[in-house]
């Protein structure tokens, strides 16, 4: 069963150690809207899409599930596996990688394992530091991400050789700006919703949670909607990387969705 996770038992997000009893790592830090501001990289979502109006999602969500085409049901028909960040503070370039995973998948592309420390590790000039996903979402669209056979998961030293023409195969053909910082939380909510309703991939962070992951888009919650994630923790966390935050944990901070052409 997905694990749900709400305003009475957040905190068991916190400070998790994995079955071995090692500290799961984390490494999403607040987005500088100084230094990147709202639709300075990405469209502002608002610009060419209309929120969809709560009184929409059930019947929306019904007929995913009916028809087998939730996010959840691609990732288990395509048995695509959650990243593990293991001992890095990669989480913000994992789910952007994860992100543009699914939105490869969403376009038929076949699956290629895209390596997060790809990105992470040039950007952080090849430290082990947290950084922002809107930050790595625009790195990939200006210079592509490595699959992990040319850059190894989890390594981000400078003595690694790369093919930029293998990089450059692999980037985004559409990149929205979704949530703006004076957006409430319930706008946030509604903006990552609507995002995934119009076929967009969406990377997530949570500023509560100083983490961040792919967005699996709309989920129940008990009597309420919640926001179904994929994680970076391996198959061990939740139900093969997935779980349900909810109450006012489901509103990320940060939201950046992508597309890819299928050409």
């Amino acid at each position: 069963m997905i694990p749900i996770y709400d305003d009475s038992n957040y905190h068991e997000l916190l400070n998790q150690v994995d079955d071995e009893g090692i500290a799961r790592m984390y490494g999403s830090v607040p987005r500088d809207w100084a230094k990147q501001p709202f639709g300075s990289s990405g469209v502002p979502f608002g610009d060419k899409y209309a929120i969809i109006d709560r009184s929409e999602w059930g019947d929306r969500l019904r007929e995913q599930e009916k028809e087998k085409a939730t996010l959840s049901d691609l990732i288990d028909h395509l048995k695509i596996p959650p990243y593990d960040q293991n001992g890095t503070n990669f989480c913000w370039a994992a789910g952007a990688c994860m992100a543009l995973t699914i939105a490869r998948a969403r376009a038929n592309l076949p699956y290629i394992d895209l390596s997060f420390a790809s990105i992470a590790a040039p950007i952080n000039r090849y430290r082990n530091q947290g950084g922002w996903t809107a930050n790595a979402i625009e790195y990939i669209k200006d210079h592509g991400v490595l699959p992990a056979s040319q850059w190894p998961h989890n390594y981000y030293r400078n003595d690694n050789y790369e093919d930029k023409s293998l990089r450059a195969e692999n980037k985004i053909f559409e990149f929205i700006d979704v949530i703006d910082q004076n957006m409430d939380r319930e706008e946030r909510f509604d903006a990552v919703v609507s995002a995934g309703f119009y076929g967009f991939s969406c990377a997530v962070s949570f500023n509560f949670w100083g983490h961040a992951v792919a967005s699996l888009g709309l989920a129940k919650a008990g009597r309420d909607w919640g926001h179904m994630i994929y994680n970076s923790w391996g198959g061990g966390y939740g139900e093969n990387g997935k779980g349900i935050l909810a109450g006012s944990k489901r509103s990320p901070d940060n939201c950046e969705a992508i597309r890819v052409s299928s050409q």
